[in-house]
Protein backbone atom coordinates (compact mmCIF):
# COMPACT_ATOMS: atom_id res chain seq x y z
CA UNK A 1 0.00 0.00 0.00
CA UNK A 2 2.94 2.17 0.81
CA UNK A 3 4.92 1.34 -2.24
CA UNK A 4 1.37 2.04 -4.39
CA UNK A 5 1.23 5.54 -2.18
CA UNK A 6 4.38 6.59 -3.24
CA UNK A 7 4.60 5.57 -6.90
CA UNK A 8 0.96 7.85 -7.46
CA UNK A 9 2.60 10.22 -5.63
CA UNK A 10 5.90 10.43 -8.13
CA UNK A 11 3.75 10.22 -11.11
CA UNK A 12 1.37 12.72 -9.88
CA UNK A 13 4.71 15.25 -9.20
CA UNK A 14 5.69 14.06 -12.52
CA UNK A 15 2.30 15.48 -14.68
CA UNK A 16 2.56 18.50 -12.56
CA UNK A 17 6.36 19.14 -13.37
CA UNK A 18 5.65 18.45 -17.49
CA UNK A 19 2.50 20.43 -17.31
CA UNK A 20 4.27 23.57 -15.47
CA UNK A 21 7.36 22.83 -18.30
CA UNK A 22 4.83 23.29 -21.16
CA UNK A 23 3.15 26.06 -19.88
CA UNK A 24 6.69 27.79 -19.19
CA UNK A 25 7.98 26.80 -22.78
CA UNK A 26 4.30 27.92 -24.40
CA UNK A 27 4.72 31.44 -22.31
CA UNK A 28 8.34 31.95 -24.10
CA UNK A 29 7.12 30.38 -27.47
CA UNK A 30 4.19 33.21 -27.50
CA UNK A 31 6.99 36.35 -26.43
CA UNK A 32 8.84 35.57 -30.03
CA UNK A 33 7.83 37.23 -32.82
CA UNK A 34 5.13 35.88 -35.20
CA UNK A 35 6.97 35.22 -37.80
CA UNK A 36 4.77 34.41 -41.08
CA UNK A 37 2.80 37.50 -39.18
CA UNK A 38 5.52 39.78 -39.94
CA UNK A 39 6.61 39.25 -44.19
CA UNK A 40 4.99 41.74 -45.92
CA UNK A 41 1.73 41.68 -48.02
CA UNK A 42 1.15 41.26 -51.41
CA UNK A 43 2.06 45.16 -52.45
CA UNK A 44 2.61 46.49 -49.66
CA UNK A 45 5.64 46.90 -51.56
CA UNK A 46 4.46 48.70 -53.97
CA UNK A 47 4.17 46.09 -57.41
CA UNK A 48 5.86 43.42 -55.30
CA UNK A 49 3.95 40.03 -54.05
CA UNK A 50 4.57 36.56 -52.63
CA UNK A 51 5.73 34.11 -55.31
CA UNK A 52 3.74 31.26 -53.35
CA UNK A 53 3.22 30.10 -49.65
CA UNK A 54 5.85 30.93 -46.96
CA UNK A 55 8.30 27.91 -46.26
CA UNK A 56 8.28 27.69 -42.55
CA UNK A 57 11.04 25.21 -41.05
CA UNK A 58 11.33 24.00 -37.30
CA UNK A 59 13.90 21.91 -36.86
CA UNK A 60 17.22 19.68 -38.78
CA UNK A 61 14.88 18.04 -40.44
CA UNK A 62 12.83 20.84 -42.47
CA UNK A 63 15.71 23.03 -42.74
CA UNK A 64 17.64 20.34 -44.14
CA UNK A 65 15.25 20.30 -46.86
CA UNK A 66 15.64 23.76 -47.78
CA UNK A 67 19.52 24.20 -47.32
CA UNK A 68 20.33 21.33 -47.96
CA UNK A 69 24.13 20.65 -46.60
CA UNK A 70 23.54 24.17 -44.76
CA UNK A 71 21.51 23.09 -42.29
CA UNK A 72 24.43 22.17 -38.99
CA UNK A 73 25.35 25.39 -39.25
CA UNK A 74 22.33 27.66 -38.17
CA UNK A 75 21.35 24.58 -36.04
CA UNK A 76 24.68 24.70 -34.06
CA UNK A 77 23.97 28.49 -33.36
CA UNK A 78 20.57 28.57 -32.09
CA UNK A 79 17.91 28.21 -35.11
CA UNK A 80 14.48 27.15 -33.67
CA UNK A 81 12.49 28.26 -36.82
CA UNK A 82 12.98 29.37 -40.12
CA UNK A 83 10.96 31.26 -42.48
CA UNK A 84 11.21 31.18 -46.47
CA UNK A 85 9.30 33.45 -48.66
CA UNK A 86 10.19 34.64 -52.08
CA UNK A 87 8.33 37.97 -53.72
CA UNK A 88 8.22 38.49 -57.19
CA UNK A 89 8.09 42.07 -58.98
CA UNK A 90 5.03 42.72 -61.13
CA UNK A 91 7.07 42.35 -64.51
CA UNK A 92 7.75 38.70 -63.32
CA UNK A 93 11.31 39.39 -64.03
CA UNK A 94 12.85 40.26 -60.67
CA UNK A 95 12.94 37.90 -57.54
CA UNK A 96 13.61 38.73 -53.39
CA UNK A 97 14.05 36.11 -51.25
CA UNK A 98 13.36 36.61 -47.66
CA UNK A 99 14.84 34.46 -45.24
CA UNK A 100 14.20 34.62 -41.36
CA UNK A 101 16.06 32.57 -38.41
CA UNK A 102 14.46 32.77 -35.13
CA UNK A 103 16.69 32.07 -32.32
CA UNK A 104 16.31 31.39 -28.99
CA UNK A 105 18.44 34.41 -27.84
CA UNK A 106 19.62 37.59 -29.00
CA UNK A 107 23.19 36.11 -28.32
CA UNK A 108 22.61 33.45 -30.62
CA UNK A 109 21.06 35.66 -33.20
CA UNK A 110 23.95 38.25 -32.99
CA UNK A 111 26.70 34.92 -32.93
CA UNK A 112 24.82 33.86 -36.33
CA UNK A 113 25.24 37.28 -37.72
CA UNK A 114 29.00 37.66 -36.65
CA UNK A 115 29.80 33.63 -38.09
CA UNK A 116 28.05 34.22 -41.88
CA UNK A 117 30.57 35.17 -44.38
CA UNK A 118 30.01 38.10 -45.97
CA UNK A 119 32.57 39.63 -48.51
CA UNK A 120 33.24 43.10 -48.33
CA UNK A 121 30.14 44.04 -46.39
CA UNK A 122 29.02 47.68 -45.94
CA UNK A 123 27.97 47.63 -42.40
CA UNK A 124 24.34 49.51 -41.85
CA UNK A 125 23.86 50.74 -38.11
CA UNK A 126 20.76 51.86 -38.43
CA UNK A 127 18.83 48.60 -39.96
CA UNK A 128 17.58 46.71 -37.11
CA UNK A 129 20.15 46.12 -34.29
CA UNK A 130 23.25 46.15 -36.82
CA UNK A 131 23.03 45.33 -40.47
CA UNK A 132 25.02 45.14 -43.52
CA UNK A 133 25.04 45.30 -47.44
CA UNK A 134 26.50 42.93 -49.62
CA UNK A 135 27.41 44.48 -52.68
CA UNK A 136 29.99 42.14 -54.24
CA UNK A 137 27.75 39.22 -55.04
CA UNK A 138 27.32 38.19 -58.98
CA UNK A 139 23.93 39.12 -60.33
CA UNK A 140 22.50 39.91 -56.89
CA UNK A 141 21.85 42.41 -53.87
CA UNK A 142 21.90 40.99 -50.27
CA UNK A 143 20.88 42.43 -46.91
CA UNK A 144 21.64 41.49 -43.92
CA UNK A 145 20.52 42.27 -39.98
CA UNK A 146 19.50 40.68 -37.13
CA UNK A 147 16.92 42.18 -34.25
CA UNK A 148 16.32 40.94 -31.53
CA UNK A 149 16.45 37.50 -31.44
CA UNK A 150 15.69 36.96 -35.41
CA UNK A 151 18.63 37.16 -37.79
CA UNK A 152 16.72 38.39 -41.49
CA UNK A 153 18.65 37.80 -45.20
CA UNK A 154 17.09 39.30 -48.31
CA UNK A 155 18.61 38.99 -51.40
CA UNK A 156 17.29 40.35 -54.69
CA UNK A 157 18.04 39.16 -58.37
CA UNK A 158 19.05 42.74 -59.92
CA UNK A 159 21.53 45.18 -58.53
CA UNK A 160 20.39 48.15 -59.83
CA UNK A 161 20.06 51.18 -57.82
CA UNK A 162 15.86 50.88 -58.20
CA UNK A 163 16.05 47.13 -56.68
CA UNK A 164 18.70 48.39 -54.34
CA UNK A 165 15.92 50.83 -52.87
CA UNK A 166 13.11 48.31 -53.10
CA UNK A 167 15.39 45.64 -50.98
CA UNK A 168 15.86 48.51 -48.61
CA UNK A 169 12.16 49.07 -48.38
CA UNK A 170 11.75 45.41 -47.63
CA UNK A 171 14.59 45.28 -44.95
CA UNK A 172 13.16 48.50 -43.45
CA UNK A 173 9.62 47.41 -42.98
CA UNK A 174 10.50 44.11 -41.80
CA UNK A 175 12.52 45.56 -39.11
CA UNK A 176 9.90 48.07 -38.21
CA UNK A 177 7.77 45.07 -37.62
CA UNK A 178 10.15 42.97 -35.10
CA UNK A 179 10.27 43.57 -31.61
CA UNK A 180 13.73 43.60 -29.57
Amino acid sequence: MKNKTLLALIVLLLGISSIACNFNQNQKESEKPKLVSILPKDNEIPSWKKEAKAFVAKGFDELAQRINGGAPFYIDRGVKKSVFQNYINENNDIWIELIFHQTATIKEAKRLYQDIYAESPEFLPSLGDGGRKLPKLIGAYALEFRKGSVFVNLTITDKSAKSQTVLMSFAKKISDKLKR
